[in-house]
């Protein structure tokens, strides 16, 4: 069996098994296997470790573009819907957490941004090393499998409204934390991560788009819900 790779122009890399073509649309990479003349379609996402304005207004309008996608038309009881008899999170939880997670690791974001000395926009800023593992862990399909803080833990019985609302919020949040990182040495500053015992082990840089990977990682695990053979048909 290979092992994983990562290959990719500079700043960008895409996890997967040699010679990657990709396909830029969201959420979609076409894999070409080095000892395979078959092109396998993978559910990998191709994945940026460079900060710039313009890439994460691109990554948030295709993150709400596909949570519109995935929600448009599904009922209280779909969005609530849990697989395996509840053993797993619903649409609605998946959202919740996402939001949950990037206002409070956004916070910590946020006090190392408040602490550095502001300096002119900076066109980008780069991921530390340390930063780019973990955003290559982050993204979907799953590496990592961490614990979820309870603080995090979404409950069972959720409001769609309030729970899109608050993801959107989030997303709001998590644009304007960007912008403000561009403002201060983001490859530099590094923030206590709240997740790894508030270790500063990561730059500002990293911490935006580690936020990103996880949003595109709970949003695959939403869909994968949908797809489910049990989903409810109401």
């Amino acid at each position: 069996m290979l092992a994983p790779c990562v290959e990719g122009c500079p700043g960008r890399v895409t996890r997967g098994l040699h010679s990657p073509s990709r396909d830029r649309r969201y959420g979609d990479t076409v894999a070409v296997y080095a000892d395979s003349a078959v092109a396998v379609i993978s559910l990998e996402t191709t994945m940026g470790y460079v900060l710039t304005r313009g890439e994460v207004a691109t990554e948030v309008d295709a993150i709400r573009a596909t949570t519109s996608q995935l929600c448009t038309g599904l009922s209280a009881a779909q969005l609530n819907w849990q697989p395996d008899g509840g053993r797993r999170w619903s649409i609605a939880q998946c959202l919740e957490h996402i939001a949950r997670t990037t206002m409070m690791y956004g916070e910590r974001i946020e006090q190392a941004i408040a602490s550095a000395p502001a300096v002119a926009e900076q066109d980008a800023a780069y991921a530390n090393l340390a930063g780019r593992w973990l955003v290559w862990g982050m993204e979907p399909p799953a590496v990592l499998k961490l614990p979820t803080l309870k603080p995090l833990q979404p409950p069972s019985t959720l409001d769609p409204a309030d729970v899109r609302r608050a993801f959107g919020d989030s997303l709001d949040y998590l644009s304007t934390l960007a912008a403000r990182a561009l403002h201060i040495d983001a490859s530099a500053t590094r923030y206590a991560n709240p997740l790894a015992r508030d270790s500063r082990m990561f730059n500002v840089a990293a911490g935006v788009l580690v936020m990103l990977a996880h949003t595109r990682r709970h949003l695959h695990q939403a869909e994968r819900v949908k797809a489910h053979r049990a989903f409810p048909a109401a």
